[in-house]
């Protein structure tokens, strides 16, 4: 018996998450650096990891990966005051000297880390029309009262 080829699967779509719904005030997504290590052994480029967690009491965490949560007994979606009154407070800090500090300290971050890759990154994979967004065109924004974090 000649064996067929593999069976084709359909197109993913990424199921719904109640955690980003509400969105819930136990959700936390924290978007991280770290050093990716080039198969040869050398450095390669700085990736962002992004973390998913859930800590629906004090001292329980729970690291949710990339499963998408349908059904949880502790989901307490976010209410306007709540997050206005969070919005403000980040508002607030990012106006000041030490959020300004702040920003500051990501652009030239983000900058240092472009100009590493452009010097590993050969000239002819380079997408021009590519621009992921920068977290540090958050910060500026909310270094200039709007905040969008």
């Amino acid at each position: 018996m000649i064996p067929g080829p593999p069976p084709t699967r359909l197109p993913l779509i990424d199921p719904p998450s109640l955690c980003e719904a509400g969105p819930c005030r136990n959700y936390h997504r924290v978007v991280s650096v770290f050093d990716a290590q080039d198969p040869v052994g050398g450095t390669g480029p700085t990736r962002r990891q992004i973390t998913r967690a859930c800590y629906p009491t004090t001292g329980i965490e729970l690291e949710l990966g990339e499963t998408p949560v349908l059904q949880c007994s502790r989901w307490e979606p976010e209410t306007a005051a709540t997050s206005s009154e969070r919005d403000r407070a980040r508002a607030d800090f990012m106006k000041g000297p030490a959020g300004k500090e702040f920003a500051a300290e990501v652009v030239a971050f983000e900058a240092a880390q472009e100009a590493a890759e452009d010097e590993d990154a050969p000239e002819d994979e380079e997408d021009p029309e590519f621009n992921p967004p920068h977290s540090s065109d958050a910060l500026v924004d909310a270094a200039n009262g709007e905040v969008s974090l």
